[in-house]
């Protein structure tokens, strides 16, 4: 014992004996006279905490009376009188030998690592083989938390009670032991997390001679987010087929509407053949859209992007889907003040909402109610979430929402929601593109989407579209086609299709024009240079193998300066974005295309007045 000043008041015979001192030759004298100056550092900072009331305890260097250094543990608890002043101190020396020290050290490693096993992020157990089974000997907090009926003492329990129906993991562990190695599989489980079933990877390793340690990852929104992207890589590669047979079937039902006018234009209104004529040039038309709608689903399709609201596409659209989905559905509107404007095809948009009402529509065949609402919607770097396609982009969007109170959606409906030609609707009774359309419609929007559905319990289709600037915007009013436009001005037609291209001709010769004809870039460049008389106009396809058409258009533009152009084409790729083929001061005429359409885009650029005031036309 020692008092307030650190003298020496009480030593016991021991601790006398290992420093070569009598306990009276000790007495009074400070603990630090007999101690290595390190270790009288420590004292010190030990009799600060001492004083302050804590107990506490470090290893010190006592030195004897021979010279020798003897470590120990010392011990250090306040002393108080019966007033409750402190009077010193009361110490236990304990002597440090190698095996003590190594005791020591492996109690601090024990008592570290059970820390550590307490605190692991994972659902941690320490299982004990027994016969066909095994007693739980350790589990942590995570383990507690995340587990359903995994509450209180579990320790000594075996799995199997446990884990009722756990039998793959037994087996594993069993594995584990016998091989002396690591085993690993994926697992479902209850938990108490929301009371909902995730999904796991257990690993277990071996701690022989008859133990395994148990690791349990949660890998639940991992998994979701592999299937999402293995069903994106299904979608994104049923989109490459689908524009491709698209591109290819628009130059062929280009063939078919051009041609069967040319006949229909032929033939007497009382003429027999009529009929059938206007049947093919009908069902060419149907095709077309069918066309157009795999070109959507494929993100292929030409869209014309610019500024607007999202409040004034569903002003519009209601007007539409009164008449479109009955009376006994009611339409409600919930459109926020103050909306941020996107950028996005207002036409597209508008299709976008009527696909979502048809389907909306098939599934109240008793009637109900369609509500539409937009809002303002923020997306910070914590709150990513996952659409169906991806994960987010963090930012500001704009909310389109379509609920209806219909018989809802299985997830095995909602799965394949929206591909191509899925439906569940009977034989005959729809095509199963809607969907689809509205899919890609919003992905080539740069937009996301989401559906939220039970059975019994309606749909709720959520797209987010990027929130862009508001501009003030002039549209330019271009007459109907309603007419078909002559004209007696030069065109170079430059298309790879010879039957594209043989009609495009054909269709400009009757209207007046002189047509020059190239089959690709190098042979339209040729011609623009031999040809002596004007040019006025290129009409040229936009996607060409060899020389795409940006570039033919620049190479005939330097040879014939001035020269005005317009592109056709029934696809969009990424050559016709890379160049900026489809931006709104270019002209362009989408296949399939009729005789009139392609007129009036030829005698609207034509007439267009060039910069500086001038007609060129």
């Amino acid at each position: 014992m020692i008092d307030t000043v650190g003298a020496t008041t009480y030593v016991n015979p021991r601790m006398a004996a290992i420093l070569g001192h009598s306990p009276e030759a000790m007495m009074g004298r400070r603990l630090y006279d007999f101690l290595t100056p390190e270790s009288a550092i420590k004292a010190r900072k030990l009799d600060v905490r001492r004083q302050n009331g804590e107990s506490d305890a470090t290893e010190l260097e006592f030195v004897t009376r021979g010279g020798s250094v003897v470590p120990a543990l010392v011990s250090a608890s306040p002393l108080y009188d019966d007033a409750g002043e402190l009077v010193g101190a009361f110490g236990m020396v304990t002597e440090i030998t190698e095996q003590g020290r190594a005791n020591e050290a492996l109690r601090k490693s024990e008592q570290r690592a059970r820390l550590q096993f307490a605190k692991l992020p994972v659902p941690t157990y320490l299982w004990e083989q027994a016969g066909d089974d095994f007693l739980l000997i350790e589990y942590n907090e995570a383990a507690e938390k995340t587990f359903a009926g995994f509450e209180g003492e579990r320790i000594g329990r075996l799995a199997s009670e446990l884990f009722p129906g756990s039998q793959q993991v037994l087996e594993s562990c069993h594995r584990s032991l016998a091989e002396g190695a690591v085993v690993r599989l994926d697992i479902a489980a209850d938990t108490r997390l929301d009371g909902e079933r995730r999904t796991f990877q257990v690993t277990i390793g071996p701690q022989l001679p008859n133990r395994v340690l148990l690791h349990a990852y949660d890998t639940t929104e991992r998994t979701q987010l592999e299937a999402q992207l293995r069903h994106a890589q299904k979608m994104e590669a049923v989109g490459r087929l689908a524009g491709g047979i698209a591109h290819d079937f628009n130059n062929l039902l280009t063939v078919i509407g051009v041609r069967s006018t040319f006949l229909l234009e032929g033939l007497e209104p009382d003429d027999v053949r009529r009929d059938d004529v206007q049947e093919i040039h009908a069902a060419g038309l149907r095709a077309a859209s069918l066309t157009r709608q795999l070109l959507a689903f494929s993100r292929k399709q030409i869209m014309r992007p610019s500024v607007i609201s999202l409040n004034d596409v569903v002003d519009e659209s209601r007007k539409l889907l009164s008449r479109l989905i009955g009376e006994d559905i009611r339409i409600e509107t919930r459109l926020a003040s103050a909306l941020d404007s996107v950028m996005a095809d207002a036409g597209q948009i508008d299709q976008v909402i009527v696909n979502l009402a048809v389907n909306a529509r098939d599934a109240m065949p008793d009637g109900g109610r369609l509500i539409i609402e937009t809002e303002n919607i923020e997306v910070g770097r914590g709150e990513m979430a996952v659409d169906e396609f991806g994960v987010t982009r963090p930012g500001r969007y704009v909310m389109l929402k379509v609920t209806d109170t219909g018989t809802g959606m299985q997830d095995s409906i909602k799965a394949r929601l929206f591909e191509p030609f899925f439906t569940t609707k009977d034989l005959g009774k729809g095509t199963g593109l809607g969907l689809s359309t509205v899919y890609g419609i919003i992905k080539q929007s740069d937009g996301y989407i989401w559906v939220d559905t039970e059975p019994g319990k309606g749909a709720s289709f959520r797209i987010y579209l990027p929130r862009v600037e508001p501009v003030e915007r002039s549209e330019e009013r271009r007459p109907a086609a309603t007419d078909i436009a002559r004209g007696k001005e030069t065109i170079l037609i430059v298309e790879d299709d010879d039957t594209v291209r043989a009609i495009a001709g054909r269709s400009l010769r009757r209207q007046g024009y002189a047509v020059l004809e190239a089959g690709d870039g190098v042979t339209a460049l040729a011609l623009a240079s031999s040809f002596e008389g004007p040019i006025d106009l290129l009409l040229c396809d936009a996607v060409m193998p060899g020389m795409g058409g940006a570039e033919v258009v620049r190479q005939v533009m330097a040879i014939r300066p001035g020269l005005k152009a317009v592109y056709m084409s029934g696809y969009m790729d990424d050559e016709v974005v890379r160049r900026g083929i489809v931006a709104e001061s270019v002209a362009f005429v989408q296949k399939p295309f009729t005789p009139g359409e392609l007129a009036a885009a030829i005698r609207n650029t034509l007439d267009t007045r060039s910069p500086g005031g001038r007609s060129d036309g």
